[in-house]
């Protein structure tokens, strides 16, 4: 058994990534408990199979140890801090702790990555998600590697391209459409509710409770609800462009192939900025810069760091190429739950048993 606690901060994007990990877990063999303290937004994108899987349990954050069993290992999702109580009870049982730190290209992922992390008595490693080998590297389902090889590319030539939008309210979104406006296509956004729809609705004067369709020239946009995950990895792949917020969608989204746009998580000092140079220094290692580059100015753009130049429909095949040329590099490494499983193992630890 496995336990991992997720405290919800980026709301989708912690207990996405926490969720996807669990499950994930559990089609290798291994029954999981996820503590989360958010069951609102667990309960969004939480599909029927996870809730019908035996090996699958979610549970409330427990405030204090009371009837908490600990497994023999404890994974603390994006680093979360334990009740004092709750860590002390699986100290005692003699756990292996896991932190399992945000997704992040700067070069102390690499550096970090499997050191101890403490010395207060516990067992306790660092785990780094990230894009290199030297990393945990991405969750990346067999079942997610079967669904994009099916998927129809993306059509450099059409003159129409429907996109889905999710992205916090910081977005610099009027200042890409605006650009995007200069080229020959027509977009169709889906927008899912909540920020996104709230945002569409501030740059054209409407009420946020707007259920309506937005026409603006070229461009529509039409609300969509939030979706479980499995369908959000189906509408990745059935749109052709996806502008994409936080941690777990983004991954989806570079693994996808299809063209993309990162609205990274805002943090204090611009620390989001230095992380979105960091990808984009991976990114041109692995694509080249003359994919990389043109990318990396519209994201930062997109992010409220300077205006896109240049012709966007010369762009959009640019955009496309890189995304693909990136997605075979993601998808050729081992996935970050085997390699998660590996490392439990070679602490001398069988979740499986």
């Amino acid at each position: 058994m496995l336990d991992i606690f997720c405290n919800v901060i980026d709301n989708f994007g912690d207990i996405g990534f926490s969720l996807r990990l669990a499950r994930d877990l559990a089609r290798h063999g291994i029954t999981v408990c996820l503590y989360c303290d958010n069951f609102d937004a667990l309960n969004k994108i939480e599909t029927p199979s996870d809730r019908a899987c035996p090996r699958l349990k979610t549970l409330p954050w427990p405030n204090d140890a009371g009837s908490y069993e600990p497994s023999e290992v404890v994974i603390e999702a994006f680093s979360c801090r334990l009740p004092k109580l709750v860590f002390g009870k699986a100290r005692a049982r003699g756990a292996l702790f896991i932190e399992l730190d945000y997704l992040t290209a700067e070069k102390f992922a690499e550096e970090c990555h499997g050191l101890p992390s403490s010395s207060d008595g516990s067992e306790s490693y660092f785990f780094f998600p990230g894009f290199t080998r030297k990393t945990g590297g991405l969750i990346c389902e067999d079942s997610y590697r079967q669904m994009i090889a099916r998927a129809s590319p993306f059509d450099n030539e059409a003159s129409e391209v429907n996109a889905s939008l999710f992205c916090y309210e910081t977005a610099s979104l009027e200042t890409v459409l605006n650009w995007l406006h200069k080229g020959r296509r027509k977009f169709n956004f889906d927008v899912y509710e909540g920020k996104p729809w709230k945002l569409v609705c501030g740059m054209f004067g409407k009420d946020c409770g707007f259920d309506g369709t937005i026409h603006d020239g070229s461009f529509s946009f039409r609300q969509v609800g939030m979706s479980d995950q499995e369908a959000y990895d189906q509408s990745l792949l059935s749109h052709g462009m996806n502008f994409v917020r936080g941690e777990d969608s983004i991954v989806r989204a570079m693994l996808s192939g299809r063209p993309f746009l990162w609205n990274i998580y805002p943090q204090d000092e611009d620390a989001h900025i230095a992380k979105l140079e960091s990808f984009f220094n991976f990114a041109r290692e692995a694509c080249g810069a003359e994919l990389s580059e043109p990318v990396r100015k519209l994201t930062l753009a997109y992010n409220g760091k300077g205006v896109p130049s240049g012709d966007p429909d010369d762009f959009i095949a640019t955009w496309a190429r890189m995304s693909s040329t990136l997605s075979k590099r993601l998808l050729s490494m081992t996935s970050l739950t085997e390699n998660l499983i590996s490392f439990i193992k070679s602490h001398g630890r069988d979740p499986a048993t």
